[in-house]
């Protein structure tokens, strides 16, 4: 069964070829450069020749295209018809939020977000100084607007130093590094290889490779006893032999924690963890002088379950005794109706909890057998006595494992908040006895979203889900 990530997430595959050869043939026919051997007809793409000033200065937009091929690893413009690298440059130069470069702009703008294989050709050469055919594009033209790539890292550029080498530049550089859902500030010096194109969008430059360094000033343990509260997920988390990856939940020590913690356990403390899974521990550890803040990587001196958060032996935010329940409607994707009926089933059993699924019970001929008639099924929920996950576009039973690993927390004794699919934001909060969880599309203001709340002993008192300015929007409320 696909993930719930993979769902949420679009992704563009990439076959290439390299053969310059044949692209300079598909393209000579129309080309007016055909003396220079270029691939391209730089006067059909609204493109001059670049004029190079004396000495060398990083402007905005070669700046912008550094910044962003930095989280590349070890980037080099010889793998240029290589898929990983196609699908690197597709998702964040071309259907991406960053829209530093003015060409991108430009088409934009007269072509009302499309853009052609010729013009997604062309920037590639602009950025790499090397020619690659996108085959595999299934049409002449993309949205950018569509499946916008919102970045996980980011490098800004603060100062620089460079050096001519004929045709070439080296670029030194200082650079501020941010991860998305980290406290994290590193400090990196990219080195970065330029050589001159005179037609490239990116002031007349080439990026030929790309090296980073982190010289970043850590902060040392201080050598105490701390401990530190963790999700586990359980088996997929075990990552080797006496090795475990968790979920930072909270700490009371004043120490700041990445999201992902990589934690050393002994034999008894990993089948401690196994046969608890799906459950939060506090993990007691010494925080050494090798271990630097944010810390990610910790040895246990104990491992235990949190018993904190073992509420009840059933989750307090849901109640399965209701099947039927009628709740007010203020939107019901556009049919003129004030109130349905929401159906609360329970499907299956399992050694962690109860499977329910929640739909609303409403025909229409307008949308039954419709992808709009699908979204009166809210989902299905498995209810354990600490969370509810949801699996969504769900018309079957998923089985325990495919909850815990694919299935989102959307409810819980605490906040919480992560990026999941790239693009989209979960977060659970509180008010009082309310459990209110939100998810929307971080990357498109007319993307989806859904909001459910839960309150304490009464189960799902709200529901709305829709897309941007209120299209196909769904909203009921149980008062």
């Amino acid at each position: 069964m696909m993930s719930m990530e993979k769902r949420l997430k679009q992704k563009t595959r990439i076959i290439t070829c390299a053969i310059v050869l044949g692209a300079i043939l598909i393209s000579g026919c129309n080309n007016t450069n055909d003396s220079k051997n270029e691939p391209f007809d730089y006067k059909k793409l609204g493109v001059s020749e670049y004029t190079y000033e004396n000495g060398f200065e990083l402007k905005p937009d070669l700046r912008a295209a550094i910044q962003v091929l930095s989280s590349y690893s070890d980037y080099d413009n010889l793998i240029v018809s290589d898929e990983r690298w196609q699908d690197f440059f597709l998702r964040n130069y071309i259907q991406s939020m960053f829209d530093g470069y003015d060409y991108k702009k430009k088409i934009l703008k007269e072509q009302d977000g499309l853009m052609t294989k010729t013009q997604i050709e062309y920037i590639n050469y602009s950025l790499t100084g090397e020619y690659a055919i996108f085959d595999s594009l299934e049409n002449e033209k993309i949205n950018c607007l569509e499946s916008q790539n919102s970045p996980l890292v980011a490098y800004t550029i603060t100062n620089y130093e460079y050096e001519e080498q004929g045709e070439s530049i080296v670029l030194k550089a200082d650079a501020d590094f941010f991860k998305k859902g980290s406290k994290e500030e590193k400090k990196f010096v990219i080195t970065a290889v330029l050589e001159r194109n005179p037609y490239s969008c990116f002031d007349g430059y080439s990026i030929v490779s790309i090296k980073t360094e982190d010289v970043t000033e850590y902060e040392h343990g201080d050598e105490a006893a701390h401990k530190v509260k963790v999700y586990f997920s359980g088996d997929d988390y075990v990552m080797d032999k006496g090795l475990v990856g968790v979920e930072y939940v909270g700490s009371e020590d004043g120490v700041e924690y990445e999201m992902l913690i990589t934690v050393h356990v002994t034999d008894e403390q990993m089948q401690y963890m196994l046969e608890n899974k799906h459950k939060n521990f506090e993990i007691a550890y010494v925080y050494d002088k090798n271990t630097f803040s944010p810390v990610s990587t910790i040895t246990a001196t104990s491992v235990e379950l949190d018993e904190a958060e073992i509420i009840s032996s059933e989750n307090v935010f849901f109640d399965g005794t209701k099947t039927v329940d009628t709740y007010e409607v203020t939107d019901l994707l556009d049919e003129a109706v004030s109130e349905v009926e929401v159906k609360t089933e329970k499907i299956a059993e399992y050694d962690s909890g109860e499977v329910y699924s929640i739909s609303i019970g409403y025909e229409s001929p307008e949308i039954s057998g419709t992808d709009k008639g699908d979204r009166l099924n809210l989902g299905r929920f498995l209810v354990t006595k600490d969370n509810i996950y949801l699996m969504l576009e769900e018309n079957g039973t998923p089985s325990e494992e495919e909850f815990f690993n694919d299935g989102i927390v959307v409810a819980s004794d605490d906040d919480y908040s992560k990026i999941i699919g790239e693009v989209y934001q979960v977060e659970i909060t509180h008010e009082d006895d309310k459990c209110i969880f939100a998810m929307w599309n971080t990357a498109i203001e007319s993307g989806w979203y859904c909001h459910y709340e839960w309150v304490k002993g009464r189960g799902l008192t709200y529901y709305r889900s829709g897309y941007g300015a209120g299209r196909d929007a769904i909203e009921i409320t149980n008062s």
